[in-house]
């Protein structure tokens, strides 16, 4: 089932760059950046990453004065011969620290690399995102150049008593409509632009030119078989059956001298059993819909390729009527306009199909995504 999904993933993504990106606006003082450069940035130059690298070099530092904790409390102990029960529990407890201060630094590591490859899809999504704002930004400015040239029809045609002063001011309002699209679109690139450049460690105004991408297939399971590697990998439900075991651990200790602690014991335990048992449905429910959401990605890819091919043929077809003198250049940019869109449709049901299958990827491997 793995083999046949990573053919399904590799036949559509190669159909999908049979066509290339819209390109973007020149711009002779911008970097083309590939999306592999991206992503080094973004490992290297990561806020989140660097909070993460803190981190673990604070827990280093925690087991470390855990285990300085631990050697005085147990000199204690030793010094009084064992015989002070006080000084045995500082030790126990020392030790418990120092043991829970190992586990915050194999967690830490695990959670950096873990952050790493969540670093990696946010910096592919972004960028995604990005070409898809420079093809609708290039659709729009077609369809607006469009809508121009209709005013000036339309007020061409009321001077020589064609139309009227309400169908004049109504094209009017729509090419005013397009304007503030326009200018919406270009306003959410740039909020898009400015997390892209702090994500690579970029000055927020740092100018950049994207290449088209070709990506690799991602395999992936089935559905079942995601949700039981997804709960094997993560984090969270290592850490719940670690405590749980800690405890049971704690409790064979206090049946003989501390029974009354054994209740309170059960009593978490019990506890951490019903977070346990959220959790991995909480994973199985999430696994369920993002491979539901690859199903409908994966649909819509197909059937905007469909459309797609059929208004490439059009386009061409229009195009020839256009060399040729049949139609006007106006009815020539409205097919234009028609086609791009329906490129762009396609464009963004790819990359919303590729991010899909790399989130149930990260899923599988424990890496859970807001």
């Amino acid at each position: 089932m793995k083999k046949r999904t990573k053919l399904v993933i590799a036949a559509i993504l190669m159909i999908a760059f049979v066509i290339s990106a819209i390109p973007v606006s020149a711009n002779d003082l911008a970097y083309t950046m590939t999306l592999g450069e991206a992503k080094e940035l973004a490992l290297k130059n990561s806020p989140k990453i660097k909070q993460q690298l803190a981190g673990n070099e604070m827990a280093d530092v925690n087991r470390r004065d855990a285990w300085i904790n631990y050697e005085k409390a147990r000199a204690n102990y030793q010094n009084t011969g064992g015989m002070v029960e006080a000084y045995k529990e500082a030790m126990d407890g020392a030790r418990q620290a120092y043991d829970a201060a190992i586990n915050a630094v194999d967690d830490s590591k695990v959670i950096l690399e873990n952050l790493k490859k969540q670093v990696e899809y946010e910096t592919e999504s972004m960028y995604l995102n990005l070409l898809l704002m420079d093809s609708n930004i290039n659709m729009m400015k077609i369809n607006y150049d469009l809508q121009a040239k209709m005013n000036e029809v339309e007020n061409l045609k009321l001077n020589l008593g064609m139309s009227t002063q309400f169908q004049v001011d109504e094209q009017r309002r729509k090419a005013m409509e397009m304007s503030k699209q326009l200018q919406e679109l270009y306003n959410t690139k740039e909020n898009l632009r400015w997390q892209f450049n702090r994500s690579l460690g970029k000055e927020s105004t740092y100018q950049i030119e994207l290449s088209p991408v070709a990506f690799q297939p991602i395999e992936h399971g089935t559905m079942s078989e995601g949700q039981d590697a997804a709960k094997a990998a993560a984090l969270a439900i290592e850490q719940f059956n670690r405590t749980i075991e800690d405890k049971r651990h704690d409790i064979e200790e206090k049946k003989v001298n501390a029974s009354d602690k054994v209740e309170k014991l059960e009593l978490e335990i019990k506890q951490y059993k019903l977070n346990l048992d959220d959790t991995e449905y909480g994973i199985d429910l999430m696994m369920k819909n993002l491979h539901e959401k690859a199903y409908l990605a994966q649909k819509s890819v197909v059937d905007n390729r469909a459309t797609f091919d059929m208004a490439k043929k059009e386009f061409v077809s229009q195009e020839l009527q256009y060399d040729i003198g049949m139609i006007s250049r106006m009815v020539f940019d409205a097919a234009r306009a028609g086609y791009e869109k329906k490129q762009a449709d396609y464009q963004k049901a790819v990359y919303e199909y590729y991010l899909v299958a790399h989130e149930i990827k990260l899923a599988e491997e424990g890496i859970f995504l807001d």
